[in-house]
């Protein structure tokens, strides 16, 4: 009922009014127990959730059309630029792997060694979007299992 305003002061509390008044019974209206079931189909019907659907002319039609397939047709071709990028940098992965295998077999198999519970220390401290007070903590060390 009440809304805030602020000024460059305080902050004060302004009354909005709104007036009601009586509804008045019309010709067409009907009685309280089929009005009553008319809202409450009107309240579950999912119809009552979606937008109004826009009544365009044939041109507006054609236009909106047009955009959305080109639209359709621009997402499609930056996703097909995503895939093929990931395509050639996972080809290039490979290259690589295999040109290390010829080389340096030893080195190969240490570079693709999986270590069990070799992974991030859950002790540190999770990333976040803004950096912290204190940069790095030189004095932690990983607890000691025994």
């Amino acid at each position: 009922m009440f809304g805030t305003v602020r000024t460059t002061c305080v902050a004060r509390r302004v009354p909005q009014l709104a007036l009601r008044t009586k509804r008045t019974k019309t010709a067409n209206d009907l009685d309280p127990g089929a009005r009553k079931l008319v809202n409450q189909m009107s309240a579950m019907s999912p119809k009552r959730m979606a937008p109004k659907k826009l009544e365009l002319s044939q041109e507006d039609l054609i236009r909106h059309r047009i955009v959305q397939v080109a639209w359709r047709e621009e997402r499609l071709a930056e996703k097909l630029a995503r895939e093929q990028q990931h395509r050639q940098q996972y080809e290039m992965l490979q290259d690589t792997c295999e040109e290390l295998r010829k080389v340096d077999g030893f080195l190969f198999n240490a570079a693709v060694l999986r270590v069990k519970g070799n992974k991030f220390p859950i002790e540190m401290r999770v990333p976040t979007e803004t950096p912290p007070n204190k940069i790095w903590q030189s004095e932690w060390k990983a607890e000691v299992k025994k």
